[in-house]
């Protein structure tokens, strides 16, 4: 059961968009646990013969969403009792068929099959042995059965790797004790979720900052997890296999299998230490790994899943320091796994001619043209997808995590991380520059096809791809080279598998890039990384990305032409792609001096602004509320209604992520212009007298309950920030509507019914937003004309909402 907790100042409920994210949290919470919901045993001791819940009806329903599509990262604390559910189909599923496992559970679970089945086989030291001991008990497991479990964890799998609050999980023993199942694929998914569970929140995708600490079960020293993650991280191979993925096949003829090697009576598992016993069965699932090219991809997945696990959880660095330094050349090996195969076809500003590659001709402009431009990327001839990508986030969580003084820890200044993955001084070629432009010179390339104009056409072209010369009765002899050359190419495509659907090549892509630059955000948060991605010419791909999409309007639409709440899977991950591009710049600025100038020197506050302004006109135009604006000399002025200005704002999670990159990173640049040395520095001044960054600012203070009072809050900062280093913007601040827009904001009442004459303020309890208050009003009053303005608007009264939000004693 999750456990009841609570931050010293309370959460605020997440902001969920999407409906059928709403109707599936509706829908699991309908099911009812009987009894005390997650406990392994009734307070009654009854049998365990009933089950609690309605697993049929569970599974049912989970296995509509076996893949996350949702835009949100939800927050755990709205899914506690779809925990509850789940954790109790989980229970009661062991408890009926303890053959699942060929190990015994937890000491919790002992004590509570023990009581609920007091027939158990008890052996000499009188501890229940709850697990199979034949054979037959294996097969006496239902297929069914196998199948809802890894529904569940399937699910949880996907549920963990997309949420925030990590901690209110608690269901880590069951899954632990998972990993003993008799079934690969049961034992496989409950890696996956310790995996999901270990990692931490991806910060791109976060509404709002969350506000504990990624902290669980598994990272306490008291847990089983981290002794048994640590014997699955074990693994084949040496430098230069690919972690055993290119080895030769070893014994043919043997057939081995986990269940019979540890249930067979003359395999004398009682002489095996019982905490020698899962390293055991460990390495006999990877010697039964080792004989196919499919089953050693599947152990390099395990291998890999393991180690994130357990990098980004184990409670010991030390433990960790002796597992690097048995293997030195193991960050090598994740290295050779992510390069890259650099084509210049991915990084074209134009389409290929048809035929160039071997494949059908590709209509210029079209999806298959624009996705072609991109898929190279996540593809490589030897490295299957996933592994390429679990090893990138194998080298992200042996980057990210930091010891006591916020510096890289032990093992990773011991694997030398940073030197492997190409990152120093003058390192222009390293391999992560090199794939971090390579990656968003793709995208780029991606996001600017169908636009071309320039060079040969498609009718420019024969069909085997070669310009159409002047006598094309006659064929010279390049051509009939050329024409072999082409035969030969249509038979190597002809004997390929079939390539994967247009538009899962471009989502695949697109993850990958977006891990490529989890793995770039972890790296830049080190100051020698900064400087050496800022020299490499990181920025400036940065920034050409985030105008690059400013200006793509294609990705509205995904290859197939459908929506999801107006905008395709495709451009959810688009958004936070750029989402994660701004954070990055962020941090860059913030780090390093020279990436400040150079974010500068590339106007990159004007590109922001602009995206924000787009960003807003987007939100305006899907809730058909065109903008109104007054042209006059020197810029443009609202026109501000008494009352505020409302509308229809629909917003979805991703568009809320990128505003909130936004508006943060023009704020903490602003804060740091002053040491820049850049010579085309504007001023936070000229940039809010801009009529594209006043207007989104009043937007977004008219329609806090549509954006959020976290970006509501970051916009008073922003103003406040930009009034307190240029007073003399106060005057525009009045003029021009922010003044009334921000105090009409935090000075909205709601009438309460059961007390005569009595207003609550309208305000959410936001810290942010109230702490951020007295601020914006002080500034506001900077000038004499300011604070008789502020007077006018008898600002004092906005502060007496306090006393809504807080107790007093009798």
């Amino acid at each position: 059961m999750p456990p009841v907790t609570a931050s010293s100042t309370g959460i605020t409920r997440q902001t969920i968009d999407d409906p059928e994210l709403v109707e599936l949290i509706d829908c699991l919470s309908r099911f009812d646990v009987l009894g005390n919901a997650g406990l392994l045993f009734p307070p009654n001791n009854a049998a365990a013969e009933h089950p609690k819940v309605d697993i049929d009806g569970l599974t049912t329903e989970l296995a509509k969403w076996q893949t996350w599509r949702f835009q949100e990262q939800v927050d755990l604390y709205e899914w506690i009792h779809p925990l509850n559910v789940m954790d109790a189909a989980l229970t009661d599923l062991m408890l009926a068929h303890p053959s699942l496992l060929l190990i015994s559970p937890s000491i919790k679970t002992k004590k509570g099959w023990a009581r609920t089945r007091p027939n158990v086989v008890m052996d000499h030291s009188g501890d229940s042995r709850v697990q199979a001991e034949s054979l037959e008990d294996v097969s006496s497991v239902p297929n069914s059965v196998n199948r809802q479990i890894c529904i569940i964890l399937r699910f949880l799998t996907n549920l963990l790797r997309n949420s925030t609050n990590k901690a209110v999980f608690n269901s880590v023993d069951e899954v632990v004790d998972l990993l003993a199942a008799a079934d690969d694929a049961v034992s496989s998914l409950a890696l996956e979720v310790l995996s999901s569970l270990a990692t931490p929140s991806m910060l791109h995708r976060q509404q709002v900052p969350e506000v504990q600490h990624q902290s669980t079960v598994l990272h306490s020293r008291t847990s089983a997890a981290p002794a048994r993650l640590l014997a699955l991280a074990r693994g084949w191979g040496s430098r230069g296999t690919g972690l055993a993925i290119q080895m030769e096949k070893g014994l043919r003829n043997r057939s081995a299998d986990a269940s019979n090697l540890l249930v067979l009576p003359a395999g004398g598992r009682e002489c095996v230490p019982a905490e020698r016993v899962f390293t055991l069965l460990a390495d006999v699932r990877l010697a039964k790994s080792f004989h196919s090219n499919v089953d050693r991809v599947a152990g390099v997945e395990r291998r890999l899943r393991a180690l994130i696990a357990i990098l980004h959880s184990h409670p010991s660095q030390d433990v960790l320091s002796g597992y690097f330094a048995a293997q030195p050349e193991l960050c090598v090996e994740f290295v050779d796994l992510v390069k890259p195969t650099v084509s210049a076809s991915a990084v074209s500003s134009g389409p290929l001619p048809p035929g160039s590659v071997g494949g059908n001709a590709l209509e210029p402009g079209s999806n298959a043209d624009r996705i072609s431009a991109i898929a190279a990327v996540a593809n490589s001839p030897i490295v299957p997808y996933t592994v390429r990508t679990l090893a990138i986030e194998t080298l992200t969580a042996l980057v990210a995590r930091r010891d006591v003084n916020g510096g890289l820890t032990n093992v990773a200044r011991q694997s030398n991380v940073l030197s492997e993955l190409g990152v120093g001084k003058g390192r222009f070629l390293g391999l992560l520059p090199t794939l971090i432009r390579y990656a968003l010179a793709s995208l780029n390339s991606f996001l600017t096809r169908g636009n071309i104009g320039n060079g040969p056409g498609r009718d420019d072209f024969k069909a085997d791809g070669a310009l159409k010369t002047e006598d094309p009765d006659h064929m010279s002899i390049d051509e009939e080279d050329d024409l072999d050359i082409n035969l030969g190419l249509a038979f190597l495509e002809a004997t390929k598998p079939p390539p994967l659907p247009p538009q899962v090549q471009e989502e695949r892509a697109l993850e990958f890039i977006d891990a490529v630059l989890t793995l770039t955000s972890a790296v830049i948060s080190v100051p020698l990384g900064t400087s050496a991605l800022t020299d490499c010419g990181f920025i400036p791909a940065l920034i050409s990305t985030v105008a690059l999409h400013s200006d793509a309007s294609t990705l509205d639409v995904s290859s197939d032409g459908t929506k999801q709440g107006g905008l395709s899977y495709s451009g959810c991950l688009m958004n936070f792609i750029t989402a994660q591009a701004i954070q990055i710049l962020e941090g860059g600025v913030v780090t390093h001096g020279n990436a400040l100038t150079a974010f500068h020197d590339l106007k990159g506050v004007d590109v922001l602004v602009r995206r924000l302004d787009l960003e807003i006109q987007k939100i305006k135009r899907d809730g058909g509320e065109p903008l109104v604006a007054v042209a006059r000399a020197g810029g443009v002025q609202m026109e501000i209604d008494s009352a505020p200005t409302t509308g229809n704002r629909p917003l979805r999670a991703s568009r809320r992520v990128l505003l909130f990159s936004i508006v943060n990173c023009l704020t903490v640049v602003f804060h740091q212009q002053e040491s820049s040395t850049s010579n085309s520095i504007t001023s936070g001044g000229t940039q809010l007298r801009k009529p594209e960054l006043t207007n989104a600012l009043i937007d977004i203070m008219h329609n806090m309950s549509s954006y959020g009072p976290v970006v509501a809050a970051l916009a008073g900062t922003l103003l406040s920030d930009i009034m307190n280093s240029e007073p003399q913007v106060v005057y525009h601040v009045h003029e021009s509507g922010l003044a009334k827009a921000y105090l009409q904001m935090v000075m909205a009442t709601e009438e309460m019914s059961d007390d005569d004459g009595w207003s609550e303020p309208s305000l959410p309890p936001c810290a942010e937003l109230i702490m951020g208050i007295p601020n914006v009003i002080s500034a506001l009053a900077l000038t004499e004309a300011g604070a008789k303005a502020s007077n006018i608007c008898n600002a004092d009264k906005s502060l007496s909402f306090g006393r809504g939000y807080c107790y007093h004693r009798d």
